[in-house]
């Protein structure tokens, strides 16, 4: 399913909105793999109270042997109450949320998630990309480049290694949802300060599980679900987010006991 954007959409297709196919004017002001990458607008900001989606054509996901992943490289500015999520769609299912939701910003950096799609093998399946804006507040928005599925027959695992190293990026915890413990990874292409904290959907610092300075590296770090006093959490949904220079990056987890 790897994007092969030239100077349109080619077999891509938005849904309700202004997804367009070029260079940026605004925002990052240029694709991470130029001339073309994907932006909800380009020259300007996205539009409020919208509901858009960017979609990949259908395609038969690899078998569970091959261990498939999504990988793609993205910048965002997004106003307060608005966010990105990315999505995929068994056949003619409901659409349903793999990865996000992406709010605030990317730390004017373009960042690689990546998402294990071994529990979609051998399905039928669309991918896409939606921006939800609510009123009325607006800014740059959502910049997408180098999308792809990659299984572990055609990775070149020397290149992706090294491209992965130049970017940081917070991937998706593991168990989620999770009880007792769940773990958190993350990836610094330089040595930072970093901060990795848990916070409650109110904003409240629950547990700062890092605070110091790191070297480069893959780092992987555990919360056992308690607060900074020891505290055993209640179930629910937290938000962890990284912080490494200029980096920011939110995600969410939930704790069921």
């Amino acid at each position: 399913m790897p994007e092969t954007w030239k100077s349109d959409l080619g077999d891509w297709y938005v849904e309700r909105g202004a997804w367009e196919i070029g260079t940026p004017t605004v925002g990052p002001r240029s694709c991470y793999s130029p001339p073309y990458c994907a932006g909800t607008v380009l020259k300007g900001n996205y539009h409020d109270n919208s509901s858009t989606r960017l979609i990949c054509p259908t395609f038969k996901m690899p078998s569970q042997t091959d261990r498939p992943s999504l990988r793609f490289i993205h910048w965002y500015d997004f106003a307060s109450g608005d966010a990105g999520y990315v999505q995929i769609k068994i056949g003619k299912r409901d659409w349903q949320n793999i990865l996000g939701p992406y709010v605030n910003n990317s730390g004017g950096v373009w960042t690689q998630p990546y998402y294990d799609l071994s529990a979609f093998a051998d399905s039928t399946v669309q991918i896409a990309f939606l921006l939800s804006s609510n009123c009325c507040q607006i800014s740059t928005g959502w910049y997408i480049d180098d999308i792809v599925v990659t299984t572990v027959t055609s990775i070149d695992e020397h290149s992706s290694e090294r491209n992965a190293n130049e970017l940081f990026s917070l991937h998706p915890n593991y168990p989620n949802p999770f009880n007792p413990t769940t773990i958190i990874r993350y990836q610094l292409p330089a040595s930072s300060e970093v901060q990795l904290i848990i916070y409650n959907t109110l904003g409240q610092n629950i547990r700062t599980l890092v605070n110091n300075k790191q070297n480069a590296g893959n780092y992987s770090v555990q919360w056992d679900g308690r607060d900074n006093s020891d505290n055993e959490m209640a179930n629910g949904v937290y938000l962890y987010q990284l912080r490494a220079g200029e980096f920011s990056e939110t995600r969410r987890l939930a704790l069921m006991r």
